[in-house]
């Protein structure tokens, strides 16, 4: 549900995020975005996800 409520942009960084078991370092080198971008986007949608979630509704 979480995923399905993200643009695709957010989608995509969330799943990538996840496949690489959050280390931040490895996802900017197979991403190719230098790792100063990563964390601003990362950031960006840790409060997008803080906004629009409760950890009740985000663990229920």
């Amino acid at each position: 549900e979480l995923l399905n409520s993200l643009d695709e942009v957010d989608k995509k960084l969330l799943t990538q995020l996840i496949e690489c078991r959050g280390v931040r370092t490895d996802l900017s080198k197979k991403s190719k975005i230098h790792y100063s971008s990563l964390l601003k986007m990362i950031e960006r949608l840790k409060e997008k996800i803080k906004t629009n979630w409760t950890l009740n509704e985000f663990y229920g």
